[in-house]
């Protein structure tokens, strides 16, 4: 493992650093998502009681989508399959884990009621975040960008 590890270091990096600024951007829209005022139209029916799904779900398209771009130019070579295909499956495993995001967060909400630093809404999601982006790391590099 460790030796996978030193092999692909650069990529892992480039993985991270990404994942980082697409959290950020995740978690960025999140938080204008969910201000009370900032968007009535739209998400004026959600609720804290349910870890606001629409603004939840919202900011991980942003996020997915800032990711994407910014995977295909510095982590992952293309692989065995054709761009469109690598876009669909990409987009597939994302909305998956936009799914597996909200999950976990809004199970992480049941149990993380205090807020440290900042609001536990916002703990849930960045932790969220990072649970799920270790099983897109491997999911991405062994099925959709492997060569």
């Amino acid at each position: 493992m460790f030796k996978a590890i030193q092999r692909n270091l650069r990529q892992i990096i480039a993985f991270v650093i990404i994942g980082a600024l697409s959290a950020v951007v995740e978690v960025v829209t999140f938080k204008l998502f969910i201000l009370p005022n900032a968007f009535p139209s739209v998400f004026s029916f959600e609720n804290d009681a349910h870890f606001f799904p629409i603004s939840s779900l919202a900011s991980s398209a942003c996020g997915i989508l800032f990711n994407y771009i910014l995977s295909i130019k510095f982590v992952f070579k293309q692989g065995k399959h054709s761009k469109n295909k690598e876009f669909t499956y990409f987009i597939a495993l994302s909305l998956f884990s936009m799914i597996m995001t909200w999950v976990v967060g809004f199970s992480l909400k049941q149990i993380i009621t205090f807020d440290f630093i900042f609001s536990s809404d916002i703990i849930c999601k960045i932790l969220a975040i990072g649970i799920v982006s270790v099983l897109n790391y491997i999911v991405k590099k062994k099925f959709i960008f492997h060569n």
